[in-house]
């Protein structure tokens, strides 16, 4: 994310990065107000907008619907471009790992998102009869290692505020 919680990604009822002309376009063919492209881009756009109403990204992958297969490869496409990014800025991959309720429910999906990368490195196995997290994705010879793993931000917040309580009284003098 950056400014706003809507560029990056295409999200469940965020459009994700759009052209900047495009609002200007809107704005001025639709009569929008600033208010109401707001609230097209944050509220009534994303997967769900795309497809006609489906909230639920497993749904939307399973489904036949055109209007479905739309906004999953588009999100695929906005997926794949955002790691081609992140690989030209690194020099390269690692791993990929997958998370949050899209990617721990459903490692099929996971699989459709990785599919087509093996120009970075990425090599994937045939699908896991395991549904026990976290999951291997890819192949042992691939060079980026992909995942799909358990989210857990409350245990992380725990963790970092542990870590920094730790850290303030172990630099404490201790009282004789």
């Amino acid at each position: 994310m950056g400014f706003t919680p809507n560029e990056g990604l295409l999200m469940r009822t965020r459009s994700g990065d759009v052209d900047p002309g495009l609002l200007a376009w809107l704005q001025k063919q639709e009569g929008w107000s600033p208010e109401d492209t707001d609230k097209l881009l944050n509220q009534e756009s994303g997967w769900r907008g795309l497809s006609g109403g489906v909230d639920n990204m497993a749904e939307l992958f399973a489904s036949d619907h055109p209007q479905c297969h739309l906004a999953f490869d588009l999100f695929r496409y906005r997926f794949q471009k955002t790691l081609g990014a992140y690989f030209a800025i690194l020099g390269g991959l690692d791993g990929i790992v997958l998370s949050g309720g899209v990617a721990e429910l459903n490692p099929a999906l996971c699989q459709e998102l990785l599919l087509g990368l093996s120009h970075l490195g990425v090599e994937l196995h045939a699908e896991s009869a395991n549904s026990n997290l976290p999951i291997s994705l890819s192949s042992m010879t691939s060079k980026v290692q992909c995942w799909v793993v358990a989210s857990d931000e409350a245990a992380m917040m725990l963790h970092a505020v542990q870590q920094q309580f730790s850290n303030e009284f172990s630099n404490q003098p201790v009282a004789d």
